[in-house]
């Protein structure tokens, strides 16, 4: 959420420059071998399940997602979602369930192809 934060306070090309400055990374982190889907349970360690990798790629899905929904269904998806997770651990599928309400149609794929692959 910080690249919308990014957006809110210095406009859309900034938005647009954070996104591109993450698909830079993104890549670089692939050609060193560093990919993996970003529900991932084998990591070891607080390095290994946090790190480079799933910010980046986190904040690139979220950039998907609310272009795929739109602003009204995506921030809607948001909204339900954190009303229902605050103070507590949630994991995908805690988002994808609140982002399908929003959108009101499965996001399975979508969320296969961003998150478990």
């Amino acid at each position: 959420m910080t690249a919308a934060f990014v957006e809110h306070h210095q406009g859309r090309a900034a938005y647009e420059a954070k996104l591109a400055t993450l698909r830079r990374e993104i890549d670089k982190l692939r050609a060193e071998g560093k990919d993996r889907p970003l529900h991932w349970e084998k990591w070891t360690d607080a390095v290994n399940a946090l790190g480079p990798l799933p910010y980046r790629k986190g904040a690139l899905f979220l950039d998907r997602l609310r272009r795929e929904l739109g602003e009204t269904a995506f921030w809607r998806g948001l909204a339900i979602y954190t009303r229902r997770h605050a103070g507590k651990l949630a994991d995908s599928r805690g988002l994808q369930q609140p982002m399908e309400e929003a959108a009101g149609r499965p996001l399975t794929a979508l969320f296969e192809e961003g998150v478990y692959r």
